[in-house]
């Protein structure tokens, strides 16, 4: 696949320092990966839709990748916008000529091959809790939870093939699995099977997935869904968020459920290396079977943020706080308590390209659960090391 020809300043302006958003594109396209310089270079050209270089360099792309119209409709932009030099002219003309001829699917397509070691300190979701209070005939009695029941920590070591590929100008798709297995706590070892459909219109971006969930070998979880994401106006600082899904337990139909989730955010771009986007809104998660406590609604809050300290480094983080309210008590084994959980779920990602189209990550998360129901608390840390290599 043919690389695109990057400028290091704008079209008709005053040569400037490059910027890391424009430098990791650049890099990018040094390593032929087509489907991280284009990200770069639209985030870069959302911040400063002046950046001519930039445009210059996507429609190039584009057309390289044979998305005729994209890549038709960026000259355009870049020469109404900005008078570039005739020699800049010549080349548009060169790329307008040769017809943008698509490469076939096969050319199209990225695989991408992981592995990874972790440690998890609830490999099982198991509960804080050593004992628990329970009403029988209106009476309080304590029993004590068999081990069980409480959190086993254990390592693991992971395995993941994916698959990516850019259908059109506008649609991309995507599917992975992946297999973890621990090295004690074999019964919650998952294998995963995913897959996503996405379609990214100028400040709109369309997802729609499914998701397969094995565990210790057995169909645990089965969901698909679909999400937008889109600026409220060109170049808006405010963002829209808003999920729909379905989720089916094979083994417990009792908790299949429709969820959904809308949130309002805001968007700060510091710099070219630094963006933060904080969010607030609502979720439901509405039973599609006689569920105990029934349906669970509440608010939403979280922060994301992206950092880009050095060409070839990125820093990806992140905090969320929910909390969900049941409609009715839970069960007469616990009184009248309705349950409320409160989660909190911190997450972060260093990654590092360490070579042509190979980068490795440290990444982790931790999150903390607590409930109106002791028994259902639990909190869990993960930390691991990841290495992946496209092809």
């Amino acid at each position: 696949m043919a690389v695109a020809l990057a400028l290091a300043a704008p079209v008709g302006a005053e040569e400037t320092p490059i910027a890391a958003d424009y430098e990791a594109a650049l890099q990018a396209l040094k390593r032929g990966d087509d489907r991280e310089a284009a990200a770069r270079l639209w985030r870069l050209l959302e911040a400063n839709p002046a950046h001519a270089g930039a445009w210059l360099d996507l429609g190039i792309l584009y057309c390289e990748n044979g998305l005729a119209g994209a890549a038709r409709q960026i000259f355009t932009l870049i020469e109404q916008r900005f008078a570039p030099s005739p020699a800049i002219r010549e080349l548009i003309e060169r790329y307008h000529k040769s017809g943008c001829v698509p490469p076939s699917l096969a050319a199209r397509s990225r695989w991408t091959l992981g592995v990874s070691l972790g440690r998890d300190s609830n490999a099982n979701l198991g509960t804080d809790q050593r004992a628990v209070t329970l009403f029988f005939d209106g009476n309080p009695v304590t029993l004590d939870l068999a081990p069980p029941s409480r959190a086993h920590s254990d390592n693991w070591r992971g395995l993941q093939l994916g698959w990516q590929a850019a259908v059109d100008s506008e649609w991309t798709a995507g599917a992975a699995i992946s297999h973890r297995q621990y090295t004690t706590e074999h019964a919650y070892d998952q294998t995963r099977l995913q897959g996503e459909l996405s379609r990214r219109l100028g400040d709109r971006l369309d997802t729609f997935w499914f998701n397969n969930l094995w565990l210790g070998g057995h169909d645990y979880l089965r969901s698909l869904g679909a999400r937008t994401r889109q600026a409220l106006a060109p170049e808006s600082p405010w963002l829209f968020d808003a999920s729909v899904g379905v989720q089916q337990y094979p083994a417990q139909r009792a908790y299949d459920s429709a969820q959904g989730e809308a949130k309002l955010g805001y968007s700060w771009r510091f710099n070219s290396a630094l963006r933060v986007n904080a969010w607030a809104g609502a979720q439901l998660d509405h039973p599609l079977n006689e569920r105990h406590g029934g349906a669970r609604r509440g608010p939403v809050l979280q922060v994301e943020g992206q950092f880009i300290p050095a060409p070839g480094w990125r820093l990806d983080s992140g905090l969320r706080f929910q909390n969900l309210s049941d409609r009715k008590p839970y069960s007469p084994l616990f009184g009248a308590v309705v349950r409320e959980q409160s989660l909190a779920y911190g997450w972060f990602s260093l990654t590092r390209h360490v070579a042509p189209q190979t980068r490795c990550s440290l990444a982790g998360q931790a999150l903390k659960s607590s409930d109106r129901i002791a028994l259902f608390d639990f909190a869990q840390n993960q930390l691991w090391l990841g290495c992946e290599r496209d092809f």
